[in-house]
């Protein structure tokens, strides 16, 4: 049987991107399913198993590819970032799944206009989406030429991305609810953030002595992109205030700074010896600091309303985190990780809860336990993929119904899709199907499955299920 291919839009390493890495660990698993090609901007892709298993093209093949390569669904990462602009025009020609990891993509998009003189053009879709609101927003953004967050953090400036996609996955209820209630009919799926999670942890003091630490030092990470959104004034205001307060300590941010930022201009002069900016590092290096890290800490904002991968991944490695208590954030039970609250006493808060930490370790660690746990049970990378598979593979069936039978109406064509898989393909006529026979091949052929409605294996069942 022929496998559905697809064409899939995502940054790759080398670019420096939570989603380069996301999309890196998901691609094995999708690629059980699906043939896939894979769209990118110009650079040379590093990751060994993408190279030498998949079919990578430069992103301006892609028109011509179309035809000739018969895509069965085209599916765009899409984020905060200007790694992402060069989809920009296929998402509003080619209708296709728009994963949106970030829900405002205001700053970049706004860069991308005002770098290429698109003022007008800018300033029109902002009155297109928003009014005179928008207006106003964006005369302000055009003559600061910052895309400066005091305007533009409560504008996601996603309108036009979403209407024109065939269908949305997000990565958190919040962001789902947003949608189904402002973009009504809008086709719109949560899938949980997966991360690839380690199957066993190494030993924090050895970790430690590699990175030229002492085992009793107080190891205080930061992981991803260092950018003033993730409060670094305000832990460095937290440290240096506490600093006589708790053990020995480095605050170690594991990561490469954005362009233009000057934070470590902003590390009080008694913190220089307790601040480490690593800049990138490679994977092996990584393993090696995330397990020698005793807390993480992963503030932000202002925010995209973003699942956090690197929040993830530093749970995984059974490490407690203090993260803020944002609404997008809710699935994330209170008692495994430490949340701080959006208030006038954020500072405080943030002493509070490193000190707590360092004063009874042994809440910290059970803490860690569950955090990891929790990952595992919530979001690894294989339940993902499962949930992208089902997903895509209904949205096919739904797309082969519509060509094939004009006739039937959309609420028609919804309740056959929903139908068990068993029942759509692959049981001979006249076969009686058990309740265990429907779950164990719904789950056989869930995943390869392509809906032809000559093949129903047994009329008088699915006609059956059609009519309750």
């Amino acid at each position: 049987m022929t496998r559905p291919r697809i064409a899939f839009f995502t940054p790759l390493a080398p670019v420096h991107s939570g989603i380069a890495q996301y999309s890196e660990e998901l691609l094995p698993y999708l690629s059980e399913t699906f043939d896939i090609d894979i769209y990118i901007d110009e650079y040379t892709p590093t990751d060994k198993w993408i190279t030498n298993h998949l079919d990578i093209f430069h992103y301006l093949r892609f028109d011509s590819n179309l035809s000739r390569r018969k895509y069965h669904q085209i599916i765009y990462h899409m984020g905060n970032n200007l790694y992402h602009t060069y989809m920009y025009p296929f998402i509003n020609r080619y209708p296709g799944i728009l994963v949106l990891h970030d829900y405002v993509l205001h700053h970049s998009r706004a860069k991308a206009y005002l770098s290429k003189n698109g003022s007008e053009e800018y300033k029109k879709e902002m009155i297109i989406a928003y009014g005179e609101k928008g207006r106003f927003i964006a005369n302000c953004v055009i003559r600061e030429r910052s895309g400066r967050e005091v305007f533009i953090d409560h504008l996601p400036f996603n309108e036009r991305f979403i209407r024109n996609s065939g269908s949305v996955i997000v990565h958190n209820n919040y962001v789902r609810e947003m949608l189904a209630s402002k973009f009504k009919g809008k086709e719109c799926a949560f899938i949980p953030m997966g991360i690839e999670i380690p199957e066993s942890l190494k030993n924090p003091d050895q970790e430690k002595g590699k990175l030229g630490f002492n085992k009793d030092t107080i190891i205080i990470s930061s992981l991803g992109h260092i950018s003033s959104n993730k409060k670094f004034n305000l832990v460095f205001k937290a440290l240096s205030s506490i600093f006589n307060n708790i053990p020995e300590f480095k605050f170690i941010l594991i990561g490469s700074s954005l362009p233009g930022s000057n934070l470590k201009k902003l590390v009080p002069r008694k913190l220089l010896k307790n601040v480490i900016f690593t800049g990138y590092v490679t994977p092996a290096l990584l393993e090696t600091y995330l397990n020698a890290t005793d807390l993480f800490i992963n503030l932000r904002e202002p925010y995209t309303r973003e699942a956090s991968a690197a929040m993830l991944r530093c749970m995984s490695y059974g490490k407690p985190v203090i993260i803020s208590h944002l609404v997008h954030n809710y699935e994330i039970p209170e008692n495994i990780c430490y949340k701080v609250s959006f208030s006038p006493k954020e500072l405080d808060e943030i002493k509070s809860k490193i000190i707590e930490f360092c004063e009874n370790r042994e809440t910290a660690e059970r803490m860690g336990r569950l955090a990891r746990k929790f990952v595992f049970e919530n979001h690894s990378i294989k339940q993902s993929s499962k949930r992208y598979k089902e997903f895509i593979m209904t949205h096919l069936r739904k797309k082969q119904l519509r060509a094939r039978n004009t006739y039937l109406s959309a609420n028609t064509i919804d309740r056959l899709t929903s139908i068990p898989t068993s029942m759509l393909y692959g049981n001979e006529k006249g076969s009686s199907i058990s309740n265990e026979s429907i779950i164990h091949k719904e789950k056989e052929y869930l995943e390869d499955l392509f809906l032809d409605l000559g093949i129903i294996g047994d009329p008088d069942l699915f006609v059956k299920n059609l009519n309750k």
